[in-house]
């Protein structure tokens, strides 16, 4: 007999926090992947009030899964850190210090001074701190079925500071050429000719680019992202990852072109920053797909689960994903409503059939 379907109980009760929330199922093992979007700003529309017959806070949710006998693996959009001793240290306190003001993209500077946090981002960082930070991947103490990992590989860091990212310092130095960008996100991303991508920087741009996110794959030097990436085993699912990661891609190149011929027409219009906003993400989703897929693919646990928090365009990609690259079913969802403003729904009641967020 199957074992109870996670998502019979994740229907029984709204979950508050996210502002969509997609359920998908690997029927075979009975697994559902939980997919949760989130705004990194304010706690407003939130369910109120939350009566624990019929409500649980998206803390509790994750924390009931991880008390179960399924497997559970927890991805939040919170920053890479290195395993250097030291600087984990360092930087985990400085996470924890600054989660109530910014963490690099998350900040909202726009918004005023009272919304300039990292709401639930940051709620879930000290709720899960010691779990995420220091048994990440390990299935220890009292959630010994559990593995947490930190899903932003877009960050870098070192002993003092947070630094921009790679693709923010890539652009830059590049003045948004077109071909070198995407060749050299190619390369971080899928670890090809990573040597040669990086020759057509100068020696200066190379240093200034790449200072902390070099590692080695097999005796050859290769991004980290590139790293999770080569670790999926040969297979029908990594070929269907790299095909819609180069579709990704291939849309970098049109928007660039795009927002080029724009700024011709209006200097105004900040070329860099727009790329960021769009191409960044690229960087933290091949990341977070990679580690998802080799995590599924190394636990093969009837009636487990993943969940991933991460913010709304992210979700909305790796909702993509699973739907249309992989195929799985998606068996129920709340695609939550005035996503497009400042002020949207963030209490989660998955239905069947659903219509995803377009």
């Amino acid at each position: 007999m199957m074992p109870k379907s996670i998502s019979r109980s994740i229907n029984s009760k709204s979950v508050s926090g996210p502002i969509s929330m997609y359920v998908f199922r690997i029927p075979e093992r009975d697994h559902e992947i939980i997919i949760f979007g989130d705004m990194h700003f304010s706690y407003t529309g939130m369910c109120k009030p939350c009566n624990p017959r019929e409500c649980e806070t998206i803390t509790l949710f994750i924390e009931r899964y991880a008390k179960t006998k399924k497997s559970l693996d927890v991805f939040l959009e919170l920053p890479y850190v290195t395993r250097n001793k030291v600087i984990k240290k360092m930087w985990v306190n400085q996470i924890d210090t600054v989660t109530q003001r910014n963490v690099d993209n998350l900040q909202y500077i726009d918004h005023g001074e009272g919304e300039r946090v990292i709401g639930i981002i940051g709620h879930l960082f000290r709720v899960f701190k010691k779990n995420l930070y220091d048994d990440e991947t390990k299935m220890t103490g009292n959630v010994r079925n559990v593995r947490f990992h930190y899903a932003d590989a877009r960050h870098e860091h070192n002993v003092v500071r947070m630094i921009p990212s790679d693709v923010d310092r890539l652009i830059k130095q590049t003045d948004g050429d077109i071909g070198r960008i995407v060749t050299t996100m190619r390369a971080m991303i899928f670890g090809i000719d990573f040597a040669s991508s990086l020759s057509s920087l100068t020696v200066r741009e190379r240093q200034i680019t790449f200072p902390f996110s070099l590692s080695t794959w097999r005796g050859r030097p290769v991004h980290k992202v590139a790293k999770q990436f080569l670790k999926l085993p040969a297979g029908e699912m990594k070929n269907k990852l790299k095909s819609y990661l180069e579709g990704r891609l291939e849309d970098v190149e049109r928007t660039i072109r795009n927002i080029k011929q724009t700024k011709a027409r209006a200097t105004q219009i900040p070329l860099n920053d727009e790329m960021l906003i769009y191409i960044r993400t690229i960087i933290m989703d091949a990341y977070l797909l990679s580690r998802m897929m080799y995590y599924a693919n190394l636990d093969r646990t009837v009636g487990g689960a993943s969940i991933v928090y991460v913010g709304h365009s992210h979700s909305i990609e790796i909702v993509k994903f699973l739907r249309d690259s992989i195929g799985l079913q998606l068996i129920s969802c709340d695609p939550g409503s005035n996503i497009d403003t400042h002020h949207p729904r963030r209490c989660m009641l998955p239905k069947s059939p659903c219509t995803p967020h377009k």
